[in-house]
């Protein structure tokens, strides 16, 4: 799993619930992992910052900031459990707890949409008439 990106560096690969707990643990895992890519010259985090991650976690501001610092705003999409947890998190709570944490207005934007739209760039049609 931890060579998935990097043998296939063209497939955007979505990690969910803004990848649990690595955040938090992606220093240990450079400290006490490296060793496990040393032919590669890359970290543990360096992979973790090759994949995306979903922005569901049960409104956790403090889970948010820690993705944003340590796997950055740009790796980040929006997500939601719906309609699987409705009762336990309304839709529109999905996205307004991103743009009530604080994040810097672009980062906003580009958890809410932009990185999606950057990822996935609308396909026109090849065929002709």
């Amino acid at each position: 799993m931890r060579r998935l990106p990097l043998r296939y560096p063209r497939v955007p690969m979505i990690v969910p619930h803004l990848g649990g707990v690595m955040p938090i643990y992606l220093e240990r895992m450079n400290n006490q992992l490296a060793h496990a890519l040393e032919d590669t010259g890359l970290r543990p985090g360096d992979v973790a910052r090759l994949l995306y991650y979903d922005s569901v976690s049960h409104s956790s501001e403090v889970a948010l900031h820690a993705a944003c610092r340590s796997l950055g705003p740009d790796r980040l999409l929006l997500g939601s459990d719906y309609p699987a947890l409705e009762y336990f998190e309304p839709y529109p709570r999905s996205t307004n707890y991103i743009r009530q944490s604080g994040p810097p207005p672009a980062d906003i934007g580009a958890i809410l949409a932009g990185n999606a739209s950057n990822l996935f760039p609308p396909q026109t049609s090849s065929r002709r008439r």
